[in-house]
């Protein structure tokens, strides 16, 4: 290994979102787009239903709720993801009966 490749820093993809905080703070969420490309193949209405929901978690931010306001966000968009595809599941049992 070259001192070059011992220097360079890992490079990081982030899908980001302008929110608004409770509090009126506009800010930015990170989100790892791995997790908002599944959202968006889970959620029913693609990004802009996954945007709505990112927006409307930040607004229920409060602070030391979690880590941070992108962790907290992240968090409830993988419940939303979980109950939307418990609903999914319950759909299709209800198809097949």
């Amino acid at each position: 290994m070259s001192t070059q490749d011992l220097n360079m820093k890992a490079t990081y993809y982030y899908k980001l979102f302008r929110v608004k905080r409770d509090d009126g703070r506009v800010t930015t969420v990170s989100m790892d787009p791995v997790l908002v490309t599944h959202a968006c193949r889970v959620v029913p209405g693609g990004i802009d239903i996954v945007g709505k929901l990112v927006r409307k978690a930040a607004l229920s931010y409060k602070d030391g709720t979690s880590k941070n306001c992108s962790s907290f966000v992240a968090e409830q968009l993988r419940q939303e993801m979980k109950q939307a595809s418990e609903k999914k599941k319950g759909a299709a049992a209800l198809a097949n009966a």
